[in-house]
């Protein structure tokens, strides 16, 4: 694990970790804005925990067990806030946990394969997670329900809510680019396509983006 500092181009700190405990797959584990939580899944316990960064101690030390999700974790997404957490399984599992406390938030309808995808709104009114079955879901953290299930034409790699609309940018494993009206529940515009599937979206606070 390594914190650097782009300002100062060299690494602040690290910390070598069991190769056979952190599963290879990087979108199964997620760093918090600041750097000082992680959410990693342990391959040889088949468990995700998330890690604090102790001030003392000058490493990570883990801090609970994120219990609700079975099988393989596949996805980990920390929301704009880090105040939570969403973790999809290979078995269609996704949950959203608190970032402060790892205590369940909800569950979320349950697919019938890999979850390929967890997205949150900027206020985290909202989640999107779209699975290996082409389903893309909107799920209602406030009122506790779907308000939207979308079949697409392919796997969804990659996706983030903008800030100002209603609308999530999304990329497909096939390279394709597209905003997805969340109040309509349809594609509203194509934006082209990619060299290659991006693993994530990032945006400012203008949506600009970036793959």
């Amino acid at each position: 694990i390594h914190f650097f500092s782009p300002k100062n181009y060299k690494y602040l700190f690290t910390q070598e970790l069991n190769k056979q405990v952190i599963y290879k797959y990087t979108k199964a584990n997620a760093s918090s804005k600041d750097g000082k939580l992680l959410c990693l899944y342990d391959n040889e316990l088949k468990k995700t925990f998330i890690y604090m960064f102790s001030t003392s101690e000058r490493k990570f030390v883990k801090k609970v067990h994120l219990k609700w999700n079975e099988g393989v974790t596949e996805i980990s997404r920390f929301s704009r806030d880090d105040k939570f957490i969403g973790v999809g399984s290979a078995n269609g599992t996704t949950c959203i946990y608190s970032g402060k406390n790892g205590k369940l938030i909800a569950t979320l309808p349950k697919q019938s394969e890999y979850i390929s995808e967890i997205a949150f709104s900027k206020k985290n009114s909202l989640v999107a997670f779209s699975s290996f079955n082409k389903r893309l879901i909107i799920y209602d953290l406030l009122k506790n329900k779907p308000i939207t299930n979308y079949t697409n034409d392919d796997v969804i790699s990659s996706m983030a809510f903008l800030n100002k609309l209603d609308l999530v940018v999304c990329c497909n494993r096939d390279n394709r680019i597209f905003l997805f009206d969340v109040t309509n529940g349809k594609t509203v515009r194509e934006l082209g396509e990619t060299i290659a599937s991006p693993v994530a979206i990032k945006l400012d606070e203008n949506d600009q983006y970036c793959l």
